[in-house]
């Protein structure tokens, strides 16, 4: 009799093992379904504003190390240094203007994630930029994602 209570036992245990994944792989299919489907899949950060921190850019270019000649030219010697210090005839490097500083990173919904000199900046049509103006649109166009203000367009980053 014990050996048929414990068949009976396993029976039922069985039974509500296969229910339960079964009812765990229906949510999972339901769920994978509906993220598919959704009209815009990528994932939203609640926080992303709060990441500034990290993606500034870097604010100091760093300095090559001096090192000494050894045949004893340098600065201090009075005789010419052969370090070269740039190419003839090549133009000066211009500061980034404020409209090259800017970068699409991203669109969710009908707002557009900027990447600026100040870090992330979640912003929709409207929007003061500063010097930039405000901005008149958000779209997509072959290179990618674009924010069109007052003054100029914003593109992807690269």
């Amino acid at each position: 009799m014990t050996g048929a209570r414990n068949r009976k036992a396993e029976a039922i245990f069985d039974r509500i093992l296969i229910a339960t994944a079964a009812f765990a792989t229906l949510i999972a299919a339901g769920l994978a379904l509906a993220t598919i489907l959704s009209p815009n899949p990528s994932p939203t950060f609640s926080g992303a504003e709060h990441l500034n921190l990290f993606s500034q850019p870097a604010r100091y270019a760093a300095r090559p190390a001096h090192v000494a000649d050894p045949r004893g030219a340098g600065p201090d010697s009075g005789q010419v240094d052969p370090t070269p210090v740039g190419a003839i005839g090549a133009a000066a490097p211009q500061p980034p203007s404020a409209e090259r500083e800017w970068r699409v990173h991203d669109v969710v919904g009908k707002q557009a994630w900027l990447i600026g000199p100040q870090g992330l900046r979640i912003v929709d049509i409207g929007a003061d930029l500063g010097e930039l103006g405000s901005v008149t649109g958000i779209g997509i166009e072959r290179e990618g994602y674009v924010v069109t203000t007052t003054k100029t367009r914003i593109g992807p980053a690269r």
